[in-house]
């Protein structure tokens, strides 16, 4: 089973922010995707956040949940600056490495954010969007025209049979 984990960066933030974790394409699609597309704020704990200022999204795919992930690049990075310090003949590199922060999952597996981000926040969903053309002026206008045409041509064949 694969496992869907999203991390943003916003506007207003220096750092990446790490907002859900472990979630299948079903959760992700609930809890994430339908709430950016439409630009809506959705709750991290207990802070709000706001997706309208999104600027990148990661959506990252492991096959293994968060927890056991960043167990595995913690040990990775362990082994990568312990081998450094090994080959290296002068400088010696002193570092906790990765994998200790949430946010550190976008090191992990594989990047499918462009599988399921396809537009900048607010754009919505292809129901809002088919919605708000309905509501549009124009076809409001034309519609009501042809519905009014439509109409008075059943009246004009009921009065005249």
């Amino acid at each position: 089973m694969a496992f869907l984990h999203v991390v943003i960066e916003r506007a207003d933030g220096d750092k990446p922010v790490f907002l859900f974790g472990d979630l299948s394409k079903a959760e992700l699609k609930k809890r994430f995707i339908r709430p950016y597309s439409l630009a809506k704020p959705v709750l991290k704990e207990n802070r709000v956040v706001n997706l309208a200022n999104v600027t990148v999204v990661h959506i990252i795919e492991t096959e293994q949940p968060l927890d056991a992930a960043l167990k595995l690049l913690q040990v990775e990075s362990n082994e990568r600056i312990d081998r450094l310090n090994r080959e290296s003949t002068g400088a010696f590199i002193v570092s906790a490495g990765s994998g200790w922060v949430n946010e550190d999952i976008v090191h992990c597996g594989e990047d499918v954010t462009a599988r399921y981000v396809t537009s900048p926040p607010g754009e919505g969903t292809p129901a809002s969007r088919a919605l708000a053309l309905i509501h549009s002026p124009w076809v409001l206008r034309v519609g009501g025209s042809l519905a009014v045409i439509v109409i008075g041509g059943f009246v004009v064949r009921w009065i005249w049979a």
